[in-house]
């Protein structure tokens, strides 16, 4: 197995805005919601469709978690 970059990015951001997102901060998930569309190329460069339908569901509940936390934060 090769190992590239990419991927390992991708992972390491997607963490990342998951650590923002526990801590409570909006950026996490501005973070996830534009990393998602980060993963569409990858899904379909790797033939990975079925992800697409994890991002289609995932988007709208990183958008609703996101006005969440600015409407409890000032």
């Amino acid at each position: 197995m090769i190992f590239t970059a990419g991927p390992a990015v991708l992972a390491g951001v997607t963490l990342a805005s998951m650590w923002l997102i526990a801590r409570g901060l909006p950026a996490g998930w501005a973070v996830a919601v534009a990393w998602q569309f980060l993963w569409v190329p990858y899904d379909i460069l790797t033939g990975q469709l079925a992800f697409i339908a994890i991002t289609a569901v995932s988007v709208p509940v990183y958008v609703a978690g996101w006005h969440r936390c600015r409407r409890v934060r000032p």
